[in-house]
């Protein structure tokens, strides 16, 4: 488990921000209690291995307070960290999909609509985001397209190969 109480979601999502944020695009995300998903662009200005670094520092830090409040200790997260490269758009669109229903998927709740830990909602409002909302939005072609591709009942086949979990 990564995550025990809502809270920890919040600091989760803290912590991210105070770590990744400036050193990378955040486009999509979802967090479950047993792991997560999160679409990210390390950005060009930054030295190489910067962001790797920062990575590291965040889950440190997360890890850190986890294991203090819940009185455990040890690594936090057991699996090393794995990525994916997103090649082209098609596998962006279908890649963010994924990640907003995967809630669904493992029963975490009935409806990725309403999922609090995930990135749906901060992006089809208005509201301040971290995200790199619009140019997501973009590789959909319009907030409208962005909520009628997730309300497709996307082919499962489609989406294999698409994340760790396959």
């Amino acid at each position: 488990m990564f995550f025990f109480k809502p809270r920890d979601y919040e600091l989760f999502l803290k912590k991210y921000r105070i770590y990744i944020n400036d050193y990378a695009d955040t486009f999509a995300y979802a967090l479950l209690p047993t792991h997560y998903h999160i679409v990210v662009r390390p950005k060009e200005e930054n030295p190489a291995g910067i962001f790797v670094n920062q990575l590291r520092k965040f889950i440190i830090s997360y890890t850190n307070i986890i294991n203090k409040d819940y009185f455990r200790n040890g690594s936090l997260f057991l699996k090393k960290f794995k990525r994916k490269v997103i090649r082209d758009e098609d596998y962006l669109r279908h890649l963010v999909y994924y990640i907003h229903i995967n809630p669904v998927k493992h029963k975490v709740t009935d409806d990725y609509l309403t999922y609090r830990y995930s990135s749906y909602l901060a992006l089809i409002s208005d509201a301040k985001t971290n995200l790199n909302r619009s140019e997501l939005i973009n590789y959909f072609g319009s907030r409208d397209d962005f909520i009628a591709f997730h309300e497709i009942k996307h082919d499962e086949s489609k989406l294999g190969g698409l994340t760790f979990e396959d």
